[in-house]
Parts: C-alpha cells; sequence; structure tokens
C-alpha cells in the first residue's frame, strides 16, 4: 500500500529543498506552493501525513487533528513561536535555532521531534543569523525525512513543550518593532533587525 505525504512549501528555497529530499519505497510526495495556493482542508485530509517547510498560514484543527503534521520552524521552539523569531532572538537576546514538531491547531505548538541551537553573535544581523538556522533546519530535516515519509513518527509518544518559555509573535508584534521596509530587505547590515524576504512560518 503506497502512503501519500503532502508537502506544503512556504517560499522557493523550501521547494527546492523539498524536491531535492530523497525518495522512500512504497512513498508518494506530492508538493503544494503557497503561490499557487492553499490546498484544501479536504484535499489534505486524503494524506497520510503533512510536512510544512515555512508555511506562511495556520493548518485547520479538523486536518491536523486527524491526519498526522509536521512543521519545521526557524526557532527554538516554544521560545521562537510566532512571526520572524530570528528578529526576536536578536532582539530579546534570547534562543536562536531550529525545530521540528508535530503540529496540532496552536501556533507552533505540539510535541518536538528534534531541535538544535545556534549562538547569537555580537555582529549577527538578522538575515546573517537567518542562513545559520536555516542550516540547521535543513540538517534537521534531513534526519529526519525517513521517518516522517514512511510514518515511524506518526504514533511515537513524544514530550509536550514547556510552557513557561512560551512566547508567541505576531504580524502586529514584529511591525511596532521593525519598520516594514526593513522587513522586505533582503539582509541590511545596517539594521541588526532586518529580516530579509524569508518566510517565518
Amino acid at each position: 500500500m503506497t502512503r501519500k505525504v503532502m508537502i506544503l512549501c512556504g517560499n522557493p528555497h523550501w521547494s527546492l529543498v523539498a524536491i531535492k529530499l530523497p525518495p522512500c519505497e512504497n512513498v508518494r510526495v506530492d508538493y503544494a506552493v503557497w503561490s499557487e495556493g492553499a490546498p484544501s482542508p479536504a484535499t489534505l485530509a486524503g494524506y497520510d501525513a503533512v510536512l510544512s517547510l515555512h508555511w506562511p498560514a495556520i493548518l485547520p484543527a479538523e486536518v491536523v487533528d486527524n491526519v498526522p503534521c509536521y512543521n519545521l520552524h526557524p526557532g527554538f521552539l516554544p521560545s521562537g513561536r510566532g512571526w520572524h523569531p530570528v528578529t526576536w532572538a536578536i532582539y530579546e537576546e534570547g534562543y536562536a535555532g531550529a525545530t521540528l514538531h508535530r503540529m496540532d491547531a496552536q501556533v507552533d505548538h505540539g510535541p518536538i521531534i528534534a531541535r538544535d541551537l545556534t549562538p547569537i553573535r555580537s555582529d549577527d544581523t538578522a538575515a546573517k543569523l537567518l542562513i545559520r538556522v536555516r542550516a540547521l533546519e535543513e540538517a534537521l530535516l534531513k534526519a529526519h525525512w525517513p521517518e516522517i515519509a514512511t510514518g515511524r513518527l506518526d504514533n511515537r509518544e513524544l514530550s509536550p513543550q514547556v510552557e513557561e518559555f512560551a512566547r508567541t509573535k505576531t504580524k502586529a508584534d514584529l511591525a511596532r518593532l521593525v519598520p516594514p521596509h526593513l522587513l522586505l530587505a533582503t539582509g541590511d547590515d545596517g539594521d541588526r533587525l532586518g529580516q530579509g524576504v524569508d518566510s517565518p512560518a
């Protein structure tokens, strides 16, 4: 029996990463690209698993409650929930890293599968830090993709996130912190908080 996995790609970088993932026996992989529109909940419900790679939208509860859904996030969860965690890590002198987790109906919530940290350097901008965080994300994805693809993670007991460290940031929070033109920059070294164009979902 063939297992079906949907990979949701939030931007072109993650589309390229997704199509380079190695094939697994008896697994069919389909792809959705954010610029082409989101698959309907009914479509996603027809898959055995869903993997979100910087998908900039919350999946409906009817999907995450019934289909194993996984998310690759550019923050060290639970401290880096929400939008642009790299920017917030610098601003709050917090944790920078990457997390792979099983999703639930809350934003960047759900049991953690794996995560990794990178230090924040005194000369880091968000654009520079994002490069290292992205490398961590890709390493986590490469290490755990076979487990996601074949279903070995679907029923594994995982520890919940420790809520005392949780902070969820919204677009509005970020807009109060960083001028919008800097968020659209491709990496201005003159401002440590300029995020670049990578989607934070």
